[in-house]
């Protein structure tokens, strides 16, 4: 079934290639517009494959690469000096290599990234985003056992919740 999933995808990609226009408004990309943000469906073949389309103020992308973990974008606010993005992992048992291996997948197929957070519940997608003043202590609790790690200034992993033992690691150290 899955040959029949990506030969739909391709007709599809080849057809909004083709169609007319002058703006890429639309148009399948990897990357948002500025102003704009995607949606992204990847299906698993022998490459990493994504098909992407234009959507206003949520992007959700899902990611099948060898040896990272599959996740999604649930999130992405696009920024001047990079973006802040929001992975939602499916819930399993990950190490801290498995979590720096989703960020760095992340930061080298979607780049600019600024700020990225990785939680494995989806309910804790949009608590990433607020302050601490904002959250109920239930909330906070959520966040405490969901929450894994947060990019901070393109470079610098922040581990959460259950994973904070490993405290913080410089990207390219």
């Amino acid at each position: 079934m899955r040959p029949l999933i990506v030969a739909i995808l391709v007709v599809g990609g080849v057809a909004a290639a083709c169609s007319g226009g002058g703006d890429d408004e639309g148009r399948a990309t990897t990357a948002p517009n500025a102003g704009f943000t995607s949606t992204s469906t990847t299906v698993a073949t022998s490459a990493p494959a994504t098909t992407t389309t234009a959507a206003p103020a949520v992007t959700s992308t899902t990611s099948v690469v060898p040896g990272v973990a599959d996740y999604s974008i649930e999130r992405r606010i696009v920024g001047g000096s990079g973006d802040t993005v929001v992975v939602l992992l499916e819930p399993a048992t990950y190490s801290d290599l498995d979590l720096q291996n989703v960020v760095t997948d992340v930061i080298e197929r979607f780049a600019p990234i600024a700020q990225l957070h990785i939680v494995d519940d989806a309910d804790a997608v949009e608590l990433v985003l607020l302050n601490d003043e904002q959250l109920t202590p239930e909330q906070l609790l959520v966040l405490a056992e969901h929450y894994f790690v947060r990019l901070e200034d393109g470079f610098r992993l922040v581990y959460q919740g259950p994973f904070d033992v490993f405290g913080e690691v410089i990207l390219g150290s």
